[in-house]
C-alpha cells in the first residue's frame, strides 16, 4: 500500500493519451481519503496520470528541419481519419488489401455495430494527393471493421471494408527493419485537433526504453529506496504491463493517437499513443516501438469481431461503498480523478477480501455494473446472478433509453441489436426482483440523473 501510493505520486512525468474526451458528471459520489491504488491491466495510464508533484520544467532544444514534401507525398495518403461516436483519432493502412492500425483508446469506446457481419467497425476518411502536394479529403465516409486490440500495447487492427474498397488496392506504409535509435530523424503525421487535417510535424528519435520502468522519476524512486524498499518497488513495476516505446521530439496533439512515425524513407518505425499530461512536460511525444507493432500483426486474426464493452476496465482508485449502512459493502467505485465505474453487488455475496483482492481476481460479484467515458455509458447485467454479465445496454451520456443491446447467447456469443424505447437503467432485468428493486433504490441514492 505505502509502496504503491509512493510510486504513483512519484510518477510525475506521464502521460495523458492523445484523444479528446468530453466528461459528463455520472454520480454524485466522491472517492474517500481511503480509496485503494489498485493496478490493473487497464488502469495503468491512469495511474501515472495520477496528480503529479511540482518539478522545474526543462528547457528543450528546439528540432532540427527533418522530413520535407517527399515524405509526406509518400506517407499522408496512407494516413487515414478514425472517427467513432465519441472523438476522432488517426490511423493508417499497413497493407494494399486495406489491413489498418490505430491505438485501442481510439476504438474503446463509441464504436458502431454490425449485426449482418456481427463486428464492430470504425467510420474512417480517407485522403487523396492533390497536384500541388496537399491533401484531399474525401468527406464520405468508410466503413473499418475490427479485427483485434490489444490494451497492453495501445493497438487497434482495422480492415476497410471490401466492398467499399472495390477492386483496387490501397496505399499503404512498410514497417522498418531496422530498429529505431535515439537521433534518427523521423517525422509524425497526423489529425491534431489543434491543427489540420494530415498535418507533418518533423523531428528526431529522443530516447528507447520500456514503459513505464525506465521513465525518469520511477527509476529515481528506486535509486533512491533502501534495499528492501528497492525490492518492492521492483515488484510493483513488474506488476504494470510493459510496453517498449520511443520518445521523439516532434508534438502531438488530441486526435494524432494512431498515427505513424516514419523514418526518412517514410517506413514506420512506431504509432503515435500519447503526449505528458502537464503542458509544462510536453517536450516530447510518446509512441510505440515497431517491435511491438510487428509482433501485434503477426498474431492478426481472419475475421472481424464485436468489441464488448468490459465492466473490469478500471481507474486506478477504488472505494466500497456501504449505500444503506448495514455494514456490508454495496458497491465498488472506480476511476481516477472521479468515480466512472460503479460495480453494484445487490446481493452482498462477495467473499471477505482486501479492496485489492476483490479487483486483481475479479472476485467482486455484482449484478449490475454502469461505466461512463467519453460521453458513452454501458451498463452491464448479471440478470440471472450466476456471476456472468448477459446483458449490456449502451447509450450516450445524459440519455435515458439504450440505442444499442448485446445479449449474451447460451452458447456464450454476443448478439446485438438495436432496440427501441429499452431503458438503459432498470432492475427490471434482473430476475430476482428483490434485487432489481434494491438496485433501483441505490441508482436514485448514487446516480446524479
Amino acid at each position: 500500500m505505502r509502496l504503491t501510493a509512493s510510486v504513483c505520486a512519484c510518477a510525475v512525468l506521464i502521460i495523458g493519451v492523445v484523444a479528446a474526451q468530453q466528461l459528463k458528471p455520472l454520480v454524485t459520489m466522491t472517492f474517500g481519503d481511503r480509496a485503494t491504488i489498485v493496478v490493473t491491466p487497464d488502469s495503468w495510464i491512469d495511474l501515472l496520470s495520477l496528480p503529479p508533484e511540482r518539478w522545474q520544467p526543462a528547457v528543450g532544444r528546439q528540432p532540427r528541419s527533418r522530413g520535407g514534401p517527399q515524405i509526406y507525398e509518400r506517407v499522408a495518403p496512407a494516413v487515414v481519419v478514425v472517427r467513432t461516436e465519441t472523438g476522432h483519432g488517426t490511423g493508417f493502412f499497413v497493407s494494399d488489401d486495406g489491413l489498418l492500425i490505430t491505438n485501442n483508446h481510439v476504438v474503446a469506446g463509441g464504436l458502431s455495430h454490425d449485426a449482418n457481419r456481427r463486428a464492430s467497425f470504425a467510420n474512417i476518411h480517407i485522403g487523396q494527393l492533390n497536384a500541388d502536394g496537399t491533401m484531399r479529403l474525401r468527406p464520405e465516409a468508410a466503413r473499418a471493421y475490427l479485427y483485434r486490440t490489444d490494451a497492453t500495447r495501445d493497438l487497434a487492427l482495422l480492415k476497410l471494408d471490401d466492398k467499399e474498397r472495390g477492386s483496387k488496392p490501397v496505399p499503404y506504409l512498410v514497417l522498418s527493419a531496422v530498429a529505431p535509435r535515439p537521433g534518427l530523424a523521423c517525422a509524425i503525421i497526423g489529425h491534431p485537433s489543434s491543427g489540420m487535417l494530415w498535418t507533418l510535424r518533423p523531428g528526431e528519435v529522443s530516447a528507447v526504453g520500456q514503459m513505464p520502468a525506465d521513465l525518469v522519476n520511477l527509476v529515481m524512486v528506486r535509486l533512491a529506496a533502501s534495499p528492501g524498499d528497492r525490492a518492492q518497488i521492483a515488484e510493483q513495476l513488474q506488476a504494470l504491463p510493459s510496453r517498449r516505446i520511443i520518445l521523439t521530439t516532434a508534438g502531438a496533439n488530441p486526435g494524432d493517437s494512431g498515427g505513424p512515425v516514419v523514418d526518412d524513407d517514410g517506413r514506420v518505425i512506431a504509432v503515435t499513443f500519447s503526449e505528458p499530461a502537464n503542458p509544462a512536460e510536453a517536450k516530447f511525444t510518446y509512441h510505440i516501438h515497431v517491435d511491438e507493432l510487428r509482433a501485434f500483426l503477426a498474431e492478426a486474426p481472419t475475421s472481424p469481431r464485436y468489441l464488448t464493452p468490459d465492466p473490469w476496465t478500471l481507474g486506478p482508485r477504488v472505494d466500497l461503498r456501504d449505500l444503506d449502512n448495514d455494514g456490508k459493502p454495496d458497491v465498488l467505485v472506480a476511476g481516477a480523478e472521479s468515480p466512472r465505474t460503479l460495480l453494484f453487488d445487490l446481493g452482498n455475496d462477495s467473499p471477505p477480501a482486501s479492496v485489492r483482492e476483490l479487483v486483481t481476481k475479479r472476485l467482486w460479484r455484482f449484478e449490475v455494473g454502469i461505466h461512463q467515458e467519453g460521453g458513452e455509458t454501458d451498463v452491464f447485467y448479471d440478470t440471472d446472478n450466476d456471476g456472468q454479465v448477459d446483458l449490456i445496454l449502451i447509450g450516450s451520456a445524459g440519455d435515458q433509453d439504450a440505442r444499442g443491446r448485446f445479449v449474451r447467447s447460451a452458447a456464450g456469443a454476443w448478439q446485438y441489436d438495436s432496440p427501441k424505447n429499452i431503458s438503459l437503467l432498470s432492475g427490471s432485468y434482473l430476475t430476482d426482483k428483490a434485487l432489481g428493486a434494491r438496485f433501483d433504490r441505490f441508482a436514485k441514492i448514487v446516480l446524479s440523473r
